[in-house]
């Protein structure tokens, strides 16, 4: 278990998509949500409306905190990490707001 555990990752890399397209979703259903409901015309309501904008919020800042945790090596989470997560922030503002 001690030999196997710490290469698990390389022997199953082939997957990498899986884990790639569960983020994409978690992180895109609210959008989703937000999209349609205004596609049908649906007043805003700010229970459901606000619910959908905190969620999206708390949920990009679990994956960014959990990747930034698991993203310490060769200091990659200052470097490359925070400003992607800036940058998805401010997409998703401007997809909320616009």
């Amino acid at each position: 278990m001690q030999k196997t555990l710490p290469t698990i990752h390389i022997k199953l890399s082939w997957l990498w998509y899986l884990p790639a397209l569960f983020i994409d979703c978690v992180l895109t259903y609210p959008l989703l949500r937000w999209t349609v409901r205004r596609s049908k015309g649906i007043a805003f309501d700010p229970l459901v409306d606000t619910g959908i904008i905190v969620h999206q919020m708390v949920t990009l800042a679990c994956w960014g905190a959990i990747c930034y945790i698991l993203v310490t090596k060769d200091s990659f989470g200052e470097l490359l990490l925070v400003p992607s997560i800036y940058v998805l922030a401010g997409i998703m503002f401007c997809f909320y707001t616009f």
